[in-house]
């Protein structure tokens, strides 16, 4: 795993802990799409499992989260240039 997309993981891992008005099925949702992240670079789910479960974790929490939103962005985009 690159450098930068450990530490884009890490960034959105702490912006989930930071987020304290999350309801618990949003936060499970996110906690969801960072270890789908960690599974697919262990090549344990498939790119579209992991795109449609970021998207929609983007769409629900955009207007709510903007700070996670930007963070679940960053990590999304390094995963697509890294091609998975």
């Amino acid at each position: 795993m690159s450098e930068e997309l450990k530490q884009r993981l890490k960034a959105l891992e702490e912006e989930l802990e930071r987020v304290d008005h999350l309801e618990d099925d949003e936060r499970a949702m996110l906690q969801e799409v960072s270890a789908d992240i960690h599974r697919a670079l262990g090549d344990e789910v498939t790119e579209d499992d992991l795109l449609d479960r970021a998207r929609s974790a983007l769409e629900a929490f955009e207007a709510r989260h903007p700070a996670l939103t930007e963070a679940v962005n960053r990590v999304a985009t390094m995963l697509h240039e890294l091609g998975l």
